[in-house]
């Protein structure tokens, strides 16, 4: 998602050539041997941005985070104990590696709340060598930082939920014949 704030940031603060932009998006394309969709995406439609799920999540995860402290003292002391452990086995009864990786994106989400309130009010950088010292600075940990919870999510619903999903095998084996 933050992506798309950066563009939509851009695409309102700076003058583009529209003729080099789009060159410059079909030659990626083409360097990637990707083809150009034939219908608009749906997450660059107006629907998609409008989606009132999307603006409701993060204004409530802002409010449930509203002691970032807390939060990370709480997860560095769970870190610490036995259940999250990253020097104990993990096993099929204690998934320490989804335990570990749900306090890790605990973390960055916490980090990534503080680094959103520290930029209430948006970036307002008018020129290209402020625009860049923003990218480097804050807007890439935004970047980095949204990343890093999703890699830790993912852990988790493959090291839980994947332990219930059937496998083709077994499935296969219980089927009359």
């Amino acid at each position: 998602m933050k992506d798309f704030y950066d563009l939509d940031w851009l695409s309102r603060n700076l003058e583009f050539d529209h003729a080099l932009l789009s060159l410059a998006i079909r030659t990626t394309f083409e360097r990637r041997g990707t083809a150009l969709p034939e219908i608009l995406p749906v997450a660059l439609t107006k629907l998609f941005t409008q989606d009132g799920h999307r603006i409701v999540f993060w204004n409530d995860a802002d409010r449930e985070f509203s002691d970032l402290i807390a939060v990370r003292e709480v997860v560095a002391r769970r870190m610490d104990g036995h259940w999250a452990s990253g020097n104990l086995p993990s096993t099929h009864e204690t998934p320490r590696i989804a335990f570990r990786a749900a306090y890790l994106a605990l973390m960055a989400a916490a980090d990534f709340l503080e680094l959103r309130r520290a930029h209430a009010d948006g970036f307002q950088e008018t020129d290209a060598d402020r625009l860049w010292q923003a990218y480097a600075g804050d807007l890439y940990r935004f970047d980095q930082l949204y990343r890093h919870f999703c890699e830790h999510a993912d852990v988790v619903e493959a090291q839980t939920l994947s332990r219930w999903r059937p496998r083709p095998n077994s499935c296969a084996s219980s089927m009359p014949t």
